[in-house]
């Protein structure tokens, strides 16, 4: 009788051990777990770290929505989103959530103070490529009636050397909005980090270092 009662005393003892053993963290693996905050998700950046989000919508985004749109200085540029020579679509929002602050450099092919500036342009990204995001954005080719092409796009990129976006307007979606009266080109708009305009400024002479430390600092 007394080796019955063992019997069963053992078992209930061994089935109690089994089901503890299938109780660990749901979901987790053998490396480590995940977790989240009430208030979002998180994802894994390139460089190792995370980028919070709020309900799926990076905080980025969520800033720039609530701000007003204009193409004025004080108030958020809109989201340029421009093919690049490769006919690939660039956004300007979405740049700005990786960089300090955007300057966009509206051009012309036929404008020599423009080509002028390119190496300044490329000096300036090897320089400060990490901070401030840098594009030029071409409106027309060889004249004012010859509509930017990705082909002059390439042309124009190959020629100057540069390593930073060339972006084109050919049906002035954006370009002409930045041109006041009795101005031409270049036409440079300095951007800071939450999208809002910091400066516009006309012609070849612009201290384009000076903007960019300033808009960086």
């Amino acid at each position: 009788m007394r080796h019955f009662v063992f019997l069963i005393v053992a078992a209930f003892v061994f089935l109690g051990c089994g089901s503890d053993s299938g109780t660990s963290g749901s979901g987790s693996d053998s490396g480590g777990e995940s977790t989240t905050d009430d208030g979002g998700t998180t994802a894994a950046t390139d460089d190792g770290g995370t980028t919070a989000t709020d309900g799926g919508t990076p905080r980025c985004d969520k800033l720039m929505s609530e701000r007003a749109v204009g193409y004025d200085v004080g108030v958020m540029v809109p989201d340029m989103t421009l093919s690049n020579c490769s006919g690939d679509k660039l956004s300007l929002h979405e740049a700005l959530c990786n960089k300090k602050a955007a300057m966009i450099y509206f051009a012309s092919g036929w404008c020599q103070p423009c080509a002028e500036k390119m190496p300044k342009l490329e000096s300036l990204h090897q320089k400060y490529g990490n901070e401030i995001e840098i594009w030029v954005a071409m409106r027309e080719n060889t004249g004012p009636q010859d509509p930017a092409t990705k082909y002059f796009c390439q042309e124009w990129t190959d020629e100057y050397e540069l390593s930073f976006p060339v972006v084109i307007d050919p049906t002035d979606k954006h370009t002409g909005n930045f041109l006041t009266a009795g101005s031409t080109f270049p036409v440079i708009v300095m951007v800071d980090s939450s999208g809002t305009i910091q400066a516009i400024e006309t012609g070849g002479d612009v201290d384009l270092e000076a903007y960019v430390q300033a808009l960086v600092e």
